[in-house]
């Protein structure tokens, strides 16, 4: 479950970083464009014209790209709900909360904390109401 959790992250990285490469790609051309994402897209598409062909080609394959990252992190977020289903752990995370991919990020933590004997160490929380 943690190499999905890895996976997911490093999808959502790459797609950052290439939101911010297409972003300072039109900004050469004096293009400048807002953080949101939406925002981007849509002065792309509106401001792509006026770049030249070869800049043209670059875009065009950025945000097909993007599009690829976009589908792959979906896939893993449907893979991840439907392990967070399955997993006690994570059913009981969320009771608390209910995203399943923080449940299910919960319950690898949990579980890394058990097997590496951290857990031991670790002052229960209802000790706390007793100190000053």
């Amino acid at each position: 479950m943690q190499c999905l959790h890895r996976s997911r992250q490093g999808f959502i990285e790459e797609k950052t970083a290439t939101y911010n490469r297409l972003r300072g790609l039109i900004s050469e051309f004096g293009v400048i464009a807002p953080q949101s994402t939406d925002s981007l897209r849509h002065m792309v598409s509106a401001q792509k014209d006026s770049l030249p062909l070869q800049v043209q080609q670059c875009v065009d394959d950025l945000l097909e790209h993007v599009a690829r990252i976009e589908a792959n992190i979906a896939e893993y977020d449907r893979i991840l709900s439907r392990m967070a289903k399955t997993d006690h752990r994570s059913q009981c995370q969320q009771r608390v909360k209910s995203d399943p991919l923080t449940a299910t990020t919960n319950g690898l933590i949990l579980i890394h904390l058990v097997y590496s004997g951290l857990a031991s160490a670790i002052t229960p929380a209802f000790r706390f109401c007793f100190s000053r």
